[in-house]
């Protein structure tokens, strides 16, 4: 019976894109929030919307709304999807929209944690593991964000720290023996 009227709200909501855009609503303010809460502001309903909202309300809905989750978890339990529990369905309508921002950050911060560690077990010169330590503290900052995760990219400089001599040589010389790409260390590669 349950897994039968989770179908029949899905269902439901998808049918009626007010309350779709009600639940992307609230994943947003899940992201920014860490917690289902908050009130949303749905703006620029049409007559239909705002009978569908008004309908899962219970109240009288204008061109625009402000709807609390208490009040929808309220009016949700004023319905036949009373059984089914609100912060589950929702996950369930949206399951890759909730992650909080804190949580994208932390798993960001892993994976970057993840790819420094790694270079710094394949790398020993004492270049590459002062630039890779200077990295991992924030001694030093990388021109865009994105590159710290480009593994590819790091290796080739850690490669080049490792490489460098007392020797004199043409940098696409040293780029081509460090990464296999001449072109490697150019100033318009990152």
């Amino acid at each position: 019976m349950s897994d039968e009227l989770q179908e029949e709200a899905v269902k439901y909501f998808k049918a009626h894109p007010v309350l779709m855009r009600l639940v992307r609503e609230f994943s947003s303010k899940y992201r920014s929030l860490g917690h289902f809460g908050g009130i949303v502001n749905l703006s620029q309903l049409s007559e239909k919307e705002q009978c569908d909202l008004g309908a899962l309300l219970r109240r009288d809905i204008k061109c625009q709304a402000r709807v609390s989750f208490r009040e929808f978890s309220n009016a949700w339990a004023k319905t036949r999807f009373e059984g089914i529990d609100l912060e589950k369905f929702i996950l369930s309508l949206l399951p890759n929209d909730f992650v909080s921002k804190q949580e994208e950050r932390q798993q960001q911060q892993n994976k970057r944690q993840l790819i420094l560690d790694q270079l710094l077990r394949d790398h020993s010169s004492e270049l590459a593991v002062k630039w890779l330590q200077a990295l991992n503290n924030g001694q030093i900052r990388l021109s865009k964000r994105e590159l710290y995760y480009d593994m590819e990219l790091l290796n080739d400089v850690a490669t080049g720290l490792d490489r460098i001599t007392d020797v004199y040589e043409r940098l696409p010389v040293f780029a081509n023996k460090a990464t296999g790409n001449p072109h490697a260390f150019d100033f318009d590669q990152p």
